[in-house]
């Protein structure tokens, strides 16, 4: 079985599209799809009531807002207890902008690895129709990135979309406890790779090209934010906090 987890928050205009194309692209292989409402204040539960009856998705979630990272806590402390050995699970964005074409590869990358990212920053990889002034910041972050993390085979670290092998998941929650994932915002993407490195985990990436035109609706990431925080993560990584 394979287990879609997709955290979202005010995204209810793109679940059509979304779940089309996850359906266009899994085909005959089983699969579910767990939208993790993060204190959405769109129509985000009547679209998915209405989408259930055609595809294979259920809601779970939270009133208040809370950010990605808890969206992604919330997610998995649901979905770990009830996945079996050889199950996958992929995250990934619910704007639409995933390269969906390049997900059977990705499937196929997970009978060697633990871990298997798609990647902007890889390879072919790129991002269309994105603006000039975000475009250098993922520039930068992946440098920075790579430069003091220094993960093996990792050059986007801050991506949603991956793939997950069942025991990794299950080893981590098993040393980490609750405190698998700790931040609430983006930079939690970065945690989850960084405790997965500390478990021994196996990663490789798939290069993808990221098409924010397919997006409908702004974006709900705080630059500012965001910013601040993943400089936080670097200081704190370097201090020995992840050690």
């Amino acid at each position: 079985m394979i287990y879609f987890l997709i955290p979202s928050f005010n995204d209810c205009e793109n679940f059509a599209d979304l779940l089309k194309n996850i359906a266009k692209t899994i085909k005959r292989q089983r699969y579910k799809v767990t939208i993790v409402n993060d204190g959405s204040t769109d129509k985000t539960k009547q679209v998915i009531k209405e989408l259930s009856k055609k595809y294979p998705v259920t809601m779970i979630g939270y009133d208040k807002n809370r950010g990605p990272g808890y969206a992604f806590k919330f997610g998995f402390n649901y979905l770990i207890p009830r996945l079996k050995a050889d199950d996958l699970v992929i995250t990934m964005e619910a704007d639409n902008t995933a390269d969906y074409f390049i997900l059977k590869r990705m499937i196929q990358e997970s009978n060697n690895f633990d871990v298997i990212l798609a990647s902007p920053y890889s390879g072919a990889g790129a991002f269309l129709g994105i603006n000039l002034q975000r475009k250098i910041l993922g520039h930068v972050a992946s440098i920075l990135d790579r430069f003091i993390f220094r993960l093996k085979n990792i050059k986007t670290y801050s991506s949603f979309y991956r793939i997950y092998r069942v025991a990794i998941l299950k080893k981590a929650k098993k040393v980490y406890g609750d405190k698998f994932i700790t931040e609430d915002g983006f930079s939690s993407v970065i945690e989850i790779l960084i405790k997965l490195a500390k478990v021994d985990a196996k990663f490789t990436e798939v290069p993808a090209v990221v098409d924010w035109r397919s997006r409908k609706g702004k974006s709900k990431m705080k630059i500012t934010k965001t910013i601040t925080r993943h400089l936080r993560l670097y200081q704190e990584y370097l201090q020995g906090k992840y050690n």
